[in-house]
């Protein structure tokens, strides 16, 4: 269970040389192989051996990775990076880079990290390459994995670097070559010397299987434990190696791939689990309390373990198939010790196969323990890795929002062998996936973004009850016997949108209070939006390029946001955007300025629906007309002395749209706000006036918007400073971004941009086509 992306290497002779070749694998249920080769190709082949082109005509690629979109990301020996997003290949802003790449992996924040055969390691995120503090690390370098831990696991001649922080620890004599890595459930490390596959286990190698295909094979491991190794040979030969040990089973494709380079296993979706009421059986121990501390985006404190509450088993729900059915849950009653919550986490909007829905969240109420389970005896217990653990909480509607409509839904439980229909009724359990820390094992959350919601479920009319059985189970708070009652919750794996995350669409008000700038009708987020700051508020000052310094040269390029796409033109600098402290609120980052080039749009397309938005801030809500694109923002580097280092930014670009206060609705009143832009340590009252510009986190044909591409809004407001205040004293400023340095004057402020959240009217298109 779970989509962590872990690789596995490879090394191929190419017209003489010995080129190093690598790839990754996703650890999930069982899915199709993703298969790469030399000749630029991507396949898909089944276990069964049939063979699917997906892309053709690429770089030499030496890795692929799969990411929490379904895309495949690739590297080649040349420096290119990319995405192939149905068949079609993007590069990256970063690419190419100056390596000869052989390997990439992804981390929990979604960012590439890839090594070089020159010893080269380090990041991509947002299209900017960060190289690592220890690289480049040593020669000869051929693959990167990623442990539980979030450590980078390098692998090279003989040798295996575990890299935690700045530190490097190297776990070597190992055979030589060394080629491939994986990491399996337990933590260990899978390596694929010449010709074998063997376990590095507490620094020590234990071989696993030899006598594999030539050239040396690349290695990637599915979810029941299983090697799955692929040789750079045509016509190539897939090979399964049975975990732990096991003769080699060829699995033969119909076609032939030429120079097979590396192997991804497909991740298949995550399993519907149905909860059953259970009760420790007699003659047993009795549960013995116990402390475990527990960490998700709501909170972390210390728990008190008291005892088995609940029996989960993965489910097909309405035939939809079932990947995994030796994973289960034991849920236990939690007791609250020493909890610190996280501010701003009542509500959440939830979405799955059900629809969507606001909850109220409540106390935490249970811990599920991934566990195995045998109905004759006690079971070995999983692997410490196997799955997730989740903390769930107690749910409630949210008032004034639209209720859960009762549905039924077919169940099959191959566990019991029961299929019956069961009604759905109201959601009961919100499931975090957590950290857990218990004894001896510090636990990690493999899959953040796949929790689950859980509704109360009883069987339909006519149905037969559950035959109740008594199970074994074991995990990581030890072996229990438990007799089974009836079902209580069908458990559904969800999205979910947080209070500080951007989300699109209104939810329905029954009874609105057009009073309360909370109002319901736009849920809780927009009070988040209303009544805090999630961003930065930047001054922007107007500017003009500085005399005997290069003039700006036009050019033309593609933007898309959620209003709309195209081409514009970039035609000058017009603005510069200090982050400032706006009422004593903070500063964050004092360091990322932002330049405005003026836009004109050339063949731009605005969605439809998308002429007028309601926006949320600190200001309150407000109605606007939405007119052209005037403004492309772009995260820069500033000095007073001399030009800056280009900044190595996470943050967002901005599209900024004209706006007007939509005729009708209530106009905006002017308001005082104190300033103090640290930058040009000037501090004074401004007069905030009338909405002037709508600024959407942006995508551009040059970098992507790390944030998710849409995850940031502000809307500037005009302003000039109160009576009495002193003006701005013009500064000359040096600025540097990836479109280059420049020297400005600043004259009057302008504008102050304020961190937003756009209440759309209903979206008909998200990306781009």
């Amino acid at each position: 269970m779970g989509k962590r992306i872990v690789s596995i290497v490879l090394s191929i002779a190419v017209l003489g040389l010995i080129i190093p070749l690598s790839s990754n694998l996703a650890h999930a249920a069982p899915g199709d192989y993703i298969v790469t080769g030399l000749a630029g190709t991507i396949d898909r082949v089944t276990p069964a051996g049939v063979v699917t082109p997906i892309a053709a005509g690429l770089d030499p690629i030496t890795s692929i990775a799969i990411d929490k979109n379904g895309d495949y990301v690739v590297v080649a020996f040349n420096g290119a990076i990319g995405k192939v997003s149905g068949g079609v290949f993007t590069p990256d802003p970063s690419s190419p880079l100056p390596s000869q790449l052989t390997d990439v992996a992804i981390d929990a924040n979604g960012d590439y990290v890839v090594v070089g055969f020159n010893g080269l390691i380090g990041k991509v995120s947002g299209g900017v390459f960060t190289p690592h503090p220890l690289s480049p690390l040593a020669p000869g370098l051929t693959g990167i994995s990623i442990d539980y831990n979030g450590d980078y696991i390098a692998t090279g001649a003989g040798v295996i670097h575990q890299i935690s922080g700045g530190i490097n620890t190297p776990i070597v004599g190992l055979p030589n070559p060394l080629w491939g890595i994986a990491i399996d459930s337990f933590g260990d490390y899978i390596v694929t010397p010449s010709h074998a596959v063997g376990k590095v286990s507490g620094g020590i190698f234990s071989p696993i299987a030899g006598g594999l295909p030539n050239v040396t094979p690349n290695i990637a491991i599915d979810s029941n434990g299983d090697y799955i190794i692929t040789a750079a040979q045509a016509p190539t030969i897939l090979v399964k190696v049975p975990a732990p040990l096991g003769p080699p089973v060829p699995i033969v494709l119909s076609v032939p791939i030429a120079l097979q380079t590396s192997i991804a296993i497909e991740p298949n979706p995550p399993e519907h689990f149905l909860t059953y009421q259970v009760n420790e059986s007699k003659n047993t121990p009795k549960f013995e309390k116990t402390e475990s501390w527990l960490g998700d985006l709501f909170g972390e404190g210390d728990y008190r373990v008291e005892k088995p509450y609940r029996l989960l088993n993965p489910v097909d729900k309405n035939d939809e198939g079932l990947y995994d059915t030796e994973t289960h849950m034991v849920a236990y009653k939690l007791k609250q010790q020493d909890y610190k919550k996280t501010d701003g986490y009542d509500k959440i909007l939830v979405e799955n196969q059900f629809g969507e829905i606001s909850l109220d969240i409540r106390k935490a109420k249970l811990l599920l323990v991934p566990s195995a389970k045998n109905h004759d005896d006690y079971p070995e217990e999983l692997a410490p890795y196997a799955a997730d653990h989740f903390k769930c909480y107690d749910v409630k509607v949210t008032k004034n929002t639209p209720k859960f409509e009762k549905r039924y839904v077919n169940v099959y439980d191959p566990n019991f062998d029961e299929d019956r229909k069961l009604e759905v009724k109201n959601p009961r359990l919100y499931c975090n996936p957590v950290q857990k820390i218990h004894g001896d094992y510090t636990g990690t959350i493999l899959s953040p973004e796949t929790p689950l919601v859980c509704y109360d479920v009883k069987k339909a009319k006519g149905e037969e009850n559950h035959d109740r059985t008594s199970v074994f189970t074991n995990n990581q708070f030890g072996p229990e016997a438990l007799d089974t009652k009836k079902e209580k919750e069908l458990c559904v794996p969800s999205t979910i949108t947080y209070p500080d995350n951007d989300k699109d669409g209104i939810l329905a008000n029954e009874d609105p209070d057009d009073s309360d700038p909370c109002n319901p009708s736009v849920n809780n987020q927009v009070c988040q939006a209303i009544t805090n700051s999630p961003g930065e508020h930047f001054m922007s000052y107007q500017v003009k390029e500085t005399k005997n310094t290069p003039k700006f040269k036009k050019f033309n390029m593609d933007l898309a946001d959620k209003l709309g796409y195209g081409e514009v033109k970039v035609k000058k600098i017009q603005r510069l955007l200090n982050p400032v402290d706006k009422n004593n609120e903070g500063i964050q980052d004092e360091i990322t300025h932002m330049v405005g080039y003026q836009i004109q749009k050339q063949d731009y397309t605005k969605y439809d629906g998308y002429d007028q938005i309601m926006v949320a801030n600190q200001f309150g809500l407000i109605n606007l007309d939405v007119k052209n694109p005037k403004l492309l923002l772009v995260p820069s580097a500033k000095s007073h002395d001399s030009t800056p280092d280009v900044l190595l930014t996470l943050n967002s670009h901005f599209t900024c749209y004209d706006v007007k206060v939509t005729k009708g609705t209530p106009n905006f009143k002017k308001i005082k706000a104190d300033v103090y832009d640290p930058n040009f340590d000037e501090d004074r009252t401004m007069d905030v006036k009338k909405p002037r510009m709508f600024c959407n986190s942006m995508q551009t044909n040059a970098l992507k918007a790390p944030n998710g591409v849409y995850g940031e809004q502000l809307l500037c407001y005009d302003v000039k400073k109160s009576k009495g205040e002193p003006k701005h004293d013009r500064t000359s400023v040096f600025t540097n971004n990836h479109y280059g340095p420049e020297e400005l004057d600043t004259k009057k402020e302008k504008e102050l941009c304020v961190p937003s959240m756009m209440i759309n009217p209903g979206m008909t298109q998200v990306n781009p086509p």
